[in-house]
């Protein structure tokens, strides 16, 4: 039992220090916001922007994890109160080696637009790398 509690003790302190050395990940960078294709009869506006971040990271060996950055809209009209705006589920272009999961307000049911809305989404690396 003493060679398993060391060997725990060890596994424990190389992953917090692996943690530690790759969670690092600053400086979010949204630009170039443009809004298109609004269309009132259908109630919606589209989207563009760039988004970056320094030290971005994804690794899979052993327990698979990585960082993402969680991307939402907020609206107003005129002087009005700032509002969440709800996303579709579908339609999002994800950049040369990214990925885009959609953060519905009820992650354990399907899709709605009424009913569980997407509230962002995250945007985080397809492969490997830092």
């Amino acid at each position: 039992m003493k060679i398993f509690s060391c060997y725990f003790k060890f596994k424990f302190l190389v992953a917090l220090l692996l943690t530690s050395l790759i969670g690092f990940s600053n400086n979010v960078t949204v630009s170039n916001v443009t809004l298109t294709g609004q269309d009132t009869g259908n109630d919606f506006t589209l989207v563009q922007f760039d988004i970056t971040w320094e030290n971005s990271w994804r690794v899979s060996a052993g327990p698979a994890h990585w960082d993402a950055v969680w991307v939402f809209v907020k609206y107003r009209v005129g002087s009005g109160n700032w509002q969440h705006a709800w996303l579709n589920d579908a339609g999002h272009t994800a950049p040369t080696g990214s990925t885009i999961d959609n953060g519905l307000e009820d992650p354990g049911s399907a899709f709605n637009a009424t009913t569980n809305p997407s509230l962002g989404v995250f945007i985080y690396r397809d492969a490997n790398g830092s």
